[in-house]
């Protein structure tokens, strides 16, 4: 896991060493235990790479790295889980490799097979490779949008990096400015192919990019999920065998390190599943199995005061498996606010304040680890979230027992954990009265209330705006058409939408402490196989994740495995209103915020005064002024 960043000149200038060195040098976050950078002998192309040491922890593991006498080069920010056995396949190709990093096989493996190699690679990854014989740049990134990759084309001049703040480090001449339409999205942009930054793009998950001798660029989507399909068992039994069998793998396979590994623990069914999984397979190790490193401990972040906490699950959990666990307390009244704009500057993002995952990944790196598995994904694959029975209920096809599994899956989710309870009770009673009444007529009327009812909009934010957004480019060509409602949703959000949120800011919020963040429900084999299954082997027979919970029988503690409502890893409003409020009203009081031209200070200070504004919202607008406030900070610090 590292930083990654490069130039190449088309414009006949030579590469600025002093340019590429801060270029590199602004991702030190990202790897502290090294740095390196290459420049071609006709110096036309940089590279340089900060390292986070994880695999081959030796001078041999050091980027850039060459292979093959050095004709190729590459840069790596990510890991190949599966490395082990590519290698052994291709040492039988009499491949030779002098190092055991995954980033060598990388190399070995795009010499062999060409840019196809990825379909070969199972993990997390963006990389570049320097061709310098036929001067050809290839850039990958990997399937489902982990790791990042930025870039621009600028004045005939083509720069990549890991973050956007890197491009801040550039020459002034080639600095990017900020897009403020785009800051506006208020943290819905991660997915879209423009960024904060004028001219800075984002290279999408399953994407490539090539640019040949003559500086021509061509970028392609290399990944499909929905074309790579598979065939399922027609028995559940065996769907939730086979789903098990490659769960474990997953965790397995993501326990692959040369440096202490540790898990996150929120109690909930993701994470409690993932320390479960490894604490199994600790103890069906086989001796002479040194593939695996042991757990150090659980860490436990717990939200004092606030509803959100899941501390009792978690001990659940930790009294249930060999694992130690590690507690962090935060508390509105002892968390250093500045650590907030922190938060933002490494986010890049305006959204959520990401202030317990940004302390507990320092807290990790604090004690000496850095590496976690963490349990994102399996929310997006595996209908977790509120509104999927809504979804889901959608279908006019369904038939009358699956009508009735749906609504009570909503109203154990739902209702347990909405504010707007007896609103939602109401419906509920009406909609199972429905149950009675003609099928057609039904269905009809259960679709006009959900849609009337369940999603109401939200409060606009433009009101407070003094400027209109910028439209967001996406590319989105996924075949999705023969899925039902809710596969359609499962998707989307998993490969565009809602998870890309959630991957930026763990990406970032992890790596601004120098911690790899792994996440086994994404491993592309689990993906595929739970998006060939039907919509019932997810949400159904009254829970949610049925299959995980299913498979996890006999490993999690029942009150974990079946909890049936849902909490967000986040604290509450209370956190950004009265106990924040002070910090709040110092920044809101500021010049810089109340005369924005971006958004309206005043209006927006006023409304949270009179307590009109959701203080999140109200937070967002804040946090528009925090990143910009330190992202030309840092453009100035790495200059002067």
């Amino acid at each position: 896991m590292c930083g990654i960043a490069g130039i190449l000149k088309g414009d006949g200038s030579s590469i600025d060493k002093c340019e590429l060195n801060a270029f590199t040098d602004s991702l030190a976050h990202r790897g502290p235990d090294g740095r390196g950078i290459y420049i071609d002998s006709d110096s036309t192309l940089g590279l340089g790479h900060r390292r986070l040491a994880i695999i081959d922890i030796s001078p041999t593991g050091k980027q850039p790295m060459s292979y093959l006498n050095g004709r190729f080069w590459i840069i790596h920010n990510g890991e190949i889980y599966n490395y082990i056995e590519l290698r052994n396949e291709l040492l039988k190709l009499n491949y030779k490799f002098i190092s055991t990093s995954d980033t060598e096989v990388i190399l070995a493996a795009y010499l062999e097979w060409g840019e196809s190699c990825t379909l070969k690679f199972n993990g997390m990854w963006a990389f570049a490779i320097w061709d310098t014989q036929d001067k050809k740049l290839f850039i990958s990134r990997d399937r489902f949008s982990v790791k990042p990759l930025y870039y621009m084309n600028r004045k005939s001049n083509f720069y990549f990096a890991s973050e956007l703040k890197a491009f801040m480090a550039l020459n002034p001449d080639v600095r990017p400015d900020f897009d403020p339409g785009m800051l506006l999205w208020m943290g819905k942009n991660a997915s879209c192919e423009n960024t904060n930054l004028k001219g800075v793009n984002n290279l999408p998950g399953g994407y490539q990019l090539v640019i040949d001798a003559n500086n021509k660029i061509e970028i392609k989507q290399w990944w499909k999920t929905v074309e790579h399909l598979v065939d399922i068992p027609r028995r559940y039994d065996d769907q939730v065998s086979q789903f098990k069998e490659l769960f474990l793998d997953s965790c397995k396979i993501r326990m692959r390190s040369d440096v202490p590994i540790t898990t996150t623990l929120s109690g909930g069914l993701d994470s409690s599943s993932i320390v479960v999984a490894l604490n199994k397979i600790l103890n069906d190790r086989q001796q002479g199995d040194n593939s695996s490193m042991e757990v150090q401990c659980a860490f436990i972040c717990d939200y004092k005061g606030c509803r959100e906490s899941e501390l009792e699950y978690a001990n659940d959990v930790i009294n249930r498996v060999n694992i130690k666990a590690q507690y962090i307390n935060l508390s509105s009244d002892t968390v250093n606010p500045e650590d907030f704009i922190q938060a933002t500057f490494y986010q890049e993002r305006i959204g959520d304040p990401g202030i317990g995952a940004y302390l507990i990944y320092k807290e990790i790196r604090d004690s000496g680890i850095t590496v976690t598995l963490d349990g994102h994904g399996g929310d997006e694959e595996l209908a977790g979230y509120w509104h999927y029975p809504e979804i889901a209920l959608r279908d006019l096809s369904l038939s009358k027992s699956r009508i009735v599994d749906l609504l009570q899956i909503n109203e154990s989710l739902n209702f347990s954990s909405n504010p707007n309870r007896k609103i939602k009770a109401k419906i509920k009673g009406r909609l199972m009265k429905l149950l009675g009444q003609d099928y057609f007529y039904k269905m009809v009327d259960v679709v006009r209330m959900l849609g009337n009812t369940f999603n109401k909009p939200m409060a606009p934010a433009e009101r407070y705006d003094l400027i209109p957004k910028t439209t967001p480019k996406y590319t989105l060509t996924d075949d999705i058409q023969s899925y039902d409602n809710l596969n359609r949703a499962l998707y989307s959000s998993f490969h565009y939408f809602g998870l890309n949120e959630i991957l930026h800011t763990y990406d970032r919020l992890s790596m601004a402490h120098g911690v790899e963040c792994r996440a086994p429900f994404m491993d592309y084999r689990l993906v595929v196989y739970l998006f060939s299954l039907p919509s019932e082997i997810k949400l159904g027979n009254m829970f949610t994740k049925r299959i995980l919970r299913d498979a996890m029988t006999g490993l999690l503690p029942e009150t974990v495995r079946l909890r049936s409502d849902k909490k967000g890893f986040q604290p509450s409003d209370k956190w950004l209103g009265d106990s924040l409020e002070e910090f709040i009203l110092d920044h809101m009081s500021s010049s810089e915020f109340l005369q924005s031209d971006i958004y309206d200070g005043v209006a927006v200070r006023k409304a949270y005064l009179d307590k009109t504004i959701n203080p999140k919202l109200c937070f967002r607008y804040l946090q528009i002024m925090f990143l910009i406030q330190s992202f030309r900070h840092s453009a100035v610090r790495m200059n002067e």
